[in-house]
C-alpha cells in the first residue's frame, strides 16, 4: 500500500511538473510572439511615417527606418524583405497548415469555402482597418508603391489558386475543368473581398487595394 502511495505522488508530482513546463513554454512563445508583433508595428509604423512626410521614396531608407523604430538593419531584413513592404504593411502571403486545414476541413458550397481561404490570407498578410486607409493614402502620395500591391495581390491569388485546384483534384482526379474552375473561384472571391471593402469603407469606394 505504501509503494502504491509512492507510485501516485511520484506520477501526480510528474504530471504537475510537466504541466508547469507546458506553461513556461506557452508563456515563452507568447512573449515571443507579443515581441515580434511590436517589432513589426514599430518598423511599418516608422516606415509609413517616413513615406508620409517625405515627396519622395528615396529619402525613405532602410537606415532611415530602423533609426526611427530603434532596431538594426539586421532586424528589418528579419521582418521586411524591401522597404516598400515595411510602407505598406505587407506580409509574405503563406498559407499555414491551420488555415488550410479550415478550408478543407469547412462545409457548404465551395464558392463560401474559397472566398472565406481568400479572406484570411489577405488579412493575414497585410494591415487592415485604418492600417488600410493610411495605406491608400500613402499609395496616392507615392503611385510608383502601386506595382508592389499589384505583385502582392498575385501571390496572394496564386497561392489560393494552387491550394484550390490541389483540392478538386484530390475530388476529381484528371478533371480537365479544375484549373479553369479554381481559376474562376478566386476570381470571384477577390471580386467580393473588393465589394466588402467598399461597403465598410463608402468614403473608399473609387479605390481599394487592388491596383
Amino acid at each position: 500500500m505504501h509503494h502504491a502511495t509512492n507510485v501516485t505522488h511520484n506520477t501526480l508530482f510528474a504530471v504537475v511538473h510537466f504541466c508547469s513546463e507546458c506553461n513556461n513554454i506557452r508563456m515563452s512563445t507568447s512573449l515571443r510572439e507579443r515581441k515580434r508583433t511590436e517589432t513589426w508595428n514599430a518598423l511599418h509604423e516608422a516606415a509609413a511615417d517616413l513615406a508620409m512626410s517625405h515627396d519622395g521614396l528615396g529619402s525613405v531608407t532602410v537606415e532611415a527606418i530602423v533609426s526611427r523604430a530603434n532596431v538594426s538593419a539586421r532586424t528589418f531584413f528579419n521582418y521586411f524583405d524591401t522597404k516598400e513592404d515595411a510602407i505598406l504593411g505587407f506580409r509574405e502571403p503563406r498559407i499555414d497548415d491551420e488555415m488550410l486545414a479550415g478550408f478543407l476541413g469547412s462545409s457548404g458550397p465551395l464558392v463560401t469555402r474559397v472566398a472565406d481561404f481568400y479572406f484570411d490570407l489577405v488579412q493575414m498578410s497585410r494591415t487592415t482597418g485604418t492600417g488600410r486607409q493610411r495605406r491608400l493614402a500613402i499609395v496616392r502620395r507615392h503611385p510608383e508603391l502601386t506595382n508592389r500591391q499589384f505583385t502582392h495581390f498575385n501571390q496572394v491569388e496564386m497561392l489560393i489558386t494552387d491550394a484550390v485546384l490541389d483540392h478538386l483534384e484530390s475530388q476529381n482526379p484528371g478533371d480537365h475543368d479544375n484549373s479553369q474552375r479554381a481559376d474562376a473561384l478566386v476570381q470571384a472571391s477577390g471580386a467580393a473581398h473588393r465589394v466588402a471593402l467598399r461597403h465598410a469603407s463608402p468614403s473608399a469606394a473609387a479605390k481599394d487595394d487592388r491596383p
